[in-house]
């Protein structure tokens, strides 16, 4: 498109990895498939390097409430490892936060693929069930010894599952595991740089007064 590639921005984009083509899609294969792209990389000069994938899947078969369907946090433990190499350690990480990764907007007829969604360095945790059952999921939610990152949407989740105000609907709870997951993933990839010995070496752009407004964590990356 004609632009310099100190003005550009490469998202390797893999969207949902259930839906990808690979012969096997634990991290191992995942990981060989960015290895290739990051390679034919190697000399160029872009602004930024993303890469963006999701192992949330699109639907998940029922299963007993109150019992979470595991899925490997493919997409962070795939990042974790990349910056780990130094000839790759810029790469940044992004995601599709608590949705499926195809999931659309809006049109009615979309729901996120479970009613409470807890995320870890290794897991996404998922717990299904009934709307009407939406308390006792979070009671069994809280129990998940991995249920220890404190923000608004954590505080959400205890106060339901202790039968305070209303528990809302879908669009709350998707707000509260939104929030959960930035607060966790935000975390992780700060302790992966500091224990890299590179987060001090970053210079934090000044936050705005809207936080709506904040575009950019960092004043250059």
């Amino acid at each position: 498109m004609g632009a310099e590639d100190e003005n550009a921005d490469v998202f390797l984009d893999g969207g949902p990895i259930d839906k990808l083509p690979l012969a096997d899609p634990r991290p191992k294969s995942l990981m060989a498939a960015y290895s290739t792209a990051l390679i034919a990389l190697e000399g160029r000069r872009f602004r930024n390097i993303v890469i963006c994938a999701s192992a949330i899947p699109n639907k998940v078969d029922s299963i007993q409430t109150g019992v979470p369907h595991r899925v490997a946090n493919s997409e962070f433990i795939l990042w974790s490892q990349i910056v780990g190499n130094r000839s790759t350690r810029a790469t940044k990480f992004s995601d599709y936060g608590a949705r499926y990764a195809h999931q659309k907007d809006g049109g009615g007829g979309s729901r996120p693929p479970a009613r409470i969604h807890l995320t870890t360095t290794e897991r996404h945790h998922l717990y299904l069930g009934e709307p009407q059952r939406y308390r006792e999921l979070c009671s069994a939610a809280i129990q998940n010894q991995e249920f220890s990152q404190q923000s608004w949407g954590t505080r959400a989740v205890r106060d339901c599952a202790r039968g305070n105000g209303d528990y809302g609907g879908a669009t709350e709870w998707v707000e509260r595991d939104t929030h959960m997951h930035i607060e966790t993933v935000a975390d992780a990839i700060r302790s992966r740089l500091s224990e890299l010995g590179v987060l001090d070496k970053l210079e934090f752009a000044k936050p705005e007064q809207v936080p709506q407004e904040q575009q950019n964590s960092l004043s250059f990356l």
